[in-house]
Formats: structure tokens, C-alpha cells, sequence
């Protein structure tokens, strides 16, 4: 592991760590997709074909920037599903499977890696491409302590998703911390290049030991164990809504 890295005037070099959730925290949601082909006997690739190749700017879109919930995605794709296989499939199957996964637990490792970022004073942040789980758009599918980050970032609830920049911008002015002195997890091609332009260090998870091993020698502290009398704590942030709504991100948020 690398020393660890100080500016001159004495402090950490990285203020912030931001996390994605699904393939970083917990299994890469597409996994779910090929359970539930399997779960109801429909050819491989089914779901995430149709989701890959002719949704990203359809229903999948619409959901993960929150102009539609679960609910209504479930009929899109339960009807679709149907159509394409000659078998009936209620949507409140989908509806139903989709909720096991605000149940899954997230890889330990992971979690004991955050508690000690956060002892280091680092902020901590959840960046991810979510879905209201509700059609009141109250509830997220949410496995995840919040607790654990200092600001949460759903493109469901700002209304941007990754790859795009708007989404890490959101983040970054809630963190109130600058590109380069941030360190980003996320198991995507697409969203570690897009946080790499924009100045962010951005770190491709494959695994959760090569990832925290990364991430380990980028900051140069020790992420495997919280010693005895550790308390991980870091500084609070909170969402800054005239951050929100104003300028380049105006939206109004239910």
C-alpha cells in the first residue's frame, strides 16, 4: 500500500469517496434479470435484450430518471414479455422480484472499506441509477444504510442518470467538493470514462478485492479492518436545494 497522500498544507489530497451501488455494494442488478429468466422459463436474455438494446432511451430511461416506478415499468415490460413469448406474465411477478432485491445484502468487505474511509475524515457518497419503487415516488429501492453517505445521489429523485455529467455534478455540489480531489467507484465502462473527463479519479469495479485494493493505494490508508475505539465518522453534508433548483439543473422534485 502507498503512503499515504498529503497536500502541503497538511491534509488528506482526496476529501471524498463516491460509491455506486449496484456491482459495487451489491450484485450487478442485470444478475436479477437473468434469475428472473430462469425463475420463469423465458429464454436467455429476455429482460435485459430488450432493456440493452431498444429501452436505455425507452421505459429503462424512464424509470431510472424518475417519470415512471416500477409499477407501470412492470406492465410495460410484463406486456412486452408476454407478446414476444406466448406465455402470460402478471407484472406483479416483476413487481414482486424486483422488491427481493431492496432485501439483498451488500458485500461485507465493502461496508467495513466505507466505516474506514469515514474514520480517515473523508466524505462518503452513493451515486447510482435508481427507481421509485412506488407510483407516489416516495420510496427508492434502497438495501443500502443511508447513514453510511453523506449525500445520497438517485437519478430517480435528480432527474439525470450516469453516464451523464449533470448526474456527477449534482453529487459534487452536494459533497461541495471539487472534481480532483474525489475518488469514484462504479463497475461501468461508460460511468468511470465519463467521471475521468470531468477531472474525477475513477476507479472500474471488477471485484470487491481488486476495487478496495485500488482504492486502498489511491488513498493511501488501510480499508480490511476497523481497529478497537475506531468510530467512523466524517463531515455532514446535506442536499443543497438552491443548488437544485436553479441554473443548469431546475426541476421541480416531488
Amino acid at each position: 500500500m502507498a503512503d499515504t497522500e498529503w497536500t502541503k498544507d497538511g491534509k488528506l489530497k482526496y476529501e471524498a469517496v463516491i460509491f455506486d451501488m449496484g456491482g459495487v455494494f451489491l450484485p450487478d442488478p442485470f444478475q436479477k434479470f437473468k434469475d428472473f429468466e430462469e425463475r420463469m422459463d423465458l429464454p436467455p436474455g429476455s429482460v435485459s435484450k430488450v432493456i440493452l438494446e431498444g429501452w436505455v432511451e425507452g421505459p429503462w430511461g424512464k424509470i431510472m430518471v424518475g417519470e415512471m416506478a416500477i409499477p407501470e415499468f412492470s406492465n410495460i415490460l410484463c406486456g412486452h414479455l408476454s407478446r414476444n413469448t406466448g406465455k402470460l406474465i402478471n407484472p406483479d411477478t416483476w413487481t414482486n422480484f424486483m422488491a427481493t432485491y431492496d432485501n439483498a445484502k451488500p458485500y461485507p468487505e465493502m461496508i467495513t472499506a466505507i466505516k474506514c474511509v469515514r474514520v480517515h475524515g473523508l466524505k462518503t457518497a452513493l451515486l447510482t441509477n435508481n427507481c421509485f419503487v412506488d407510483e407516489g415516488k416516495s420510496e427508492t429501492l434502497m438495501p443500502l444504510d443511508r447513514c453510511l453517505f453523506d449525500v445520497v445521489t438517485e437519478s430517480c429523485v435528480v432527474g439525470c442518470r450516469k453516464p451523464d455529467p449533470a448526474a456527477y455534478t449534482v453529487c459534487l455540489q452536494s459533497l461541495n467538493v471539487a472534481p480532483h480531489k474525489v475518488v469514484f467507484l462504479d463497475d461501468q465502462t461508460k460511468n468511470v470514462k465519463a467521471a475521468q473527463a470531468l477531472g474525477i479519479t475513477a476507479i472500474q469495479v471488477r471485484n470487491c478485492t481488486q476495487a478496495l485494493s485500488e482504492l486502498s493505494e489511491v488513498l493511501g490508508v488501510p480499508l480490511d479492518r476497523l481497529d478497537p475505539g475506531m468510530i467512523p465518522i466524517s463531515p455532514r453534508t446535506s442536499f443543497d436545494m438552491g443548488v437544485w433548483e436553479t441554473g443548469l439543473f431546475a426541476k421541480s422534485v416531488n
